[in-house]
Formats: C-alpha cells, sequence, structure tokens
C-alpha cells in the first residue's frame, strides 16, 4: 500500500524552492513564517510569501505534527489575484472551495462535506464552463500501481544478511515525487541495516518518471511511503 505523506517544517521562517523544498535564503522562491493565532487559542498560522514580499498562501493548524488544518485557508497568484478559499474542519474539506485564474475570473467552485466532494462546476479563464475534473489527482506511475510494485521489487536482490541473520523486518522508506514527475527525497530508517539501506535506495532511485500529482490542474510534489519487507526463507 502507498501512502501520502504531506510536508511539514517546524522552524519559525524557512525558504523554500518551487517544490517547497528548503534551500538558501539567496536562491529562494518562497519563504514561510509560523505563528501562533492570537484570536484562536491552540492554533497555529502558516503564511508563505513569494520572494518580493507579496503574500502566497495562509494556512490554519490545529494540530501541524498531523496536518490538521481548521479554518479558511487562501492562496494568491503572483500578480496579488486571490487563488483559492478553501475551508477546513478538522482537517477535512468542508463548505464550498473556491479556486481563480489570475485574472480573477472563477476556476472553480465545488461543494465538500466531511472532507468528500458533492458537487461542483468548473470555468475556462474567459468565464465559460468546462467538464469537471477533480481538485486533487494523485501522481500516476507508467502503468499504474501495479508496475509500480513489479518494477520497485523485481529490482531488488536479497541481501545475504538477511539469510545469515535469519531476518524478518518491514522497512518503511519514504520518497516524493516531485512537480516534474522525478523521485527525490528517498529517506530510509536511520537503524536500518546498512545492506538493506542499500537494495531499498537502488530501488527507488531506478524507478521511471511519473506524471505528477496535481492540484487544480498544477503540477505539486507529493510524498508517498512504502513498505520493504525482509524475511529469511
Amino acid at each position: 500500500m502507498v501512502t501520502i505523506s504531506l510536508i511539514a517544517n517546524c522552524q519559525d521562517t524557512i525558504y523554500f524552492d518551487k517544490n517547497l523544498d528548503s534551500i538558501d535564503k539567496h536562491s529562494a522562491s518562497y519563504f514561510q513564517i509560523k505563528r501562533d493565532d492570537p484570536s484562536f487559542p491552540g492554533r497555529l498560522i502558516v503564511e508563505t510569501f513569494y520572494v518580493n514580499g507579496s503574500k502566497k498562501e495562509i494556512r490554519y493548524y490545529t494540530d501541524i505534527t498531523e496536518k490538521i488544518q481548521t479554518g479558511v485557508s487562501q492562496k494568491w497568484h503572483a500578480n496579488g489575484q486571490i487563488k483559492s478559499k478553501i475551508n477546513y474542519k478538522n482537517g477535512l474539506l468542508s463548505d464550498t472551495l473556491f479556486t481563480f485564474w489570475e485574472n480573477g475570473q472563477l476556476k472553480r467552485q465545488d461543494i465538500y462535506q466531511n472532507g468528500k466532494f458533492v458537487k461542483g462546476n468548473c470555468y475556462n479563464n474567459s468565464g465559460k464552463k468546462i467538464p469537471h475534473f477533480d481538485y486533487e489527482e494523485m501522481p500516476k506511475y507508467p502503468g499504474g500501481d501495479n508496475q509500480l510494485f513489479m518494477d520497485v521489487f523485481s529490482s531488488i536482490t536479497m541481501p545475504e544478511i538477511v539469510k545469515t541473520k535469519q531476518l524478518k523486518i518491514k522497512v518503511i522508506a519514504r520518497f516524493a515525487v516531485d512537480s516534474d514527475g522525478y523521485v527525490k527525497d528517498i529517506e530510509v530508517p536511520e537503524d536500518t541495516y546498512p545492506e538493506l539501506k542499500y537494495v531499498i535506495i537502488r530501488a527507488l532511485t531506478s524507478l521511471k518518471k511519473w506524471q505528477p500529482g496535481l492540484v487544480d490542474g498544477e503540477p505539486v510534489k507529493v510524498h508517498y511511503s512504502v513498505p520493504f519487507n525482509f524475511e529469511a526463507r
């Protein structure tokens, strides 16, 4: 089973590139500030800005570790036009979700209840109604999930240490598919045997290029977790 893992950072001010990877201040596309919400005890405000200082996004978290949002998050285009208004209740999409084109034209109006899509409409940048498409779309691996697991596990040669030590271990590795469709940010737990870590990294780095994930039709970076089971036979 492949599961999504969202990005979270715990610094007060950090700098990012276009994939929201931490980067040097002088090369950044965005920067982010986190602060307590004075009007809502226990809630954290996370604001992201373009490098020119204009606001890019604001989100409200009641539990940032578990990525639980509560309140109306908003995004802005680089030209200052509102990009989206999204309501969350206890981490779930709720009520009406609005997105907008850079010219201010409504792009999407979707209704959610308890995180589930109910109905909605999408429009082009001239205001003409177009076929509806999902607000969020996961990355797609060539050939689908079955091919993904075939490619991962067919590239693994069981390390000799598994047999010699009669190991039975599950290792949860993490990686990201960036907005260009490439695998990056591979993470394997620190206490993993080096021999196992090597074959996991080799398997993940050998993956083909993906079709990137989309949010409102725009490519985004998505994090995954995948289990590797090693057992002596």
